[in-house]
């Protein structure tokens, strides 16, 4: 408690942040101390953690992490991992211990494609699209209360990329995740 109290009283509230109906007033803490965590996305850049799957054969819910640096490394639910046999999306956020290795729950976003294409994963440096996200954390929510773990309906997360696909006006030949549409749109945003 002390520790959120004296960040609350360094922060400052910036200038509002508009995009159609969102509103965001970022806090500023310039004298914050620094998070004694990395990104997925910091730790795979500086090589500090690997993502492969399981073993040669693979196992499209899991995948094996093996954090190689000291510091722990924060994994946001939703992220997006490219690479190996297929494309995956983190089914929940976790915080890996430095010098350990886990199976971590994930979700295939990429349904026609089970070959390597490469040894590892690396970050889309993407999020799964909100409906998605809402869809599959409901089904890993029951199967946590059933205890069958971070378990998703993994039809159910293909069928709503389908028809995201559909709707958007976009192809990909092995139903991936498609984010052209979206990107340009972000792009003539800025």
């Amino acid at each position: 408690m002390k520790q959120i109290i004296s960040f609350l009283e360094t922060a400052k509230l910036a200038r509002k942040q508009v995009h159609r109906n969102l509103t965001i007033f970022p806090l500023l803490a310039p004298n914050g101390p620094e998070p004694d965590y990395m990104t997925l996305e910091q730790a795979l850049d500086q090589k500090l953690i690997r993502i492969t799957e399981l073993d040669t054969e693979g196992s499209v819910p899991e995948l094996k992490l093996n954090n190689l640096g000291k510091k722990k490394v924060l994994i946001i639910e939703g992220e997006e991992l490219v690479g190996a046999k297929q494309n995956r999306i983190v089914n929940s956020s976790f915080l890996i211990a430095g010098k350990t290795e886990v199976v971590i729950p994930v979700s295939c976003v990429e349904q026609g494609r089970w070959n390597y294409k490469s040894e590892s994963f690396k970050s889309s440096k993407r999020m799964a699209h909100p409906s998605l996200r809402r869809e599959y954390q409901q089904d890993v929510s029951c199967s946590i209360k059933r205890g069958d773990g971070y378990r998703s309906n993994q039809g159910r997360i293909w069928n709503n990329i389908a028809d995201k696909s559909v709707r958007m006006k976009v192809n990909a030949p092995t139903g991936a995740m498609c984010w052209r549409r979206c990107e340009n749109v972000i792009k003539s945003l800025v």
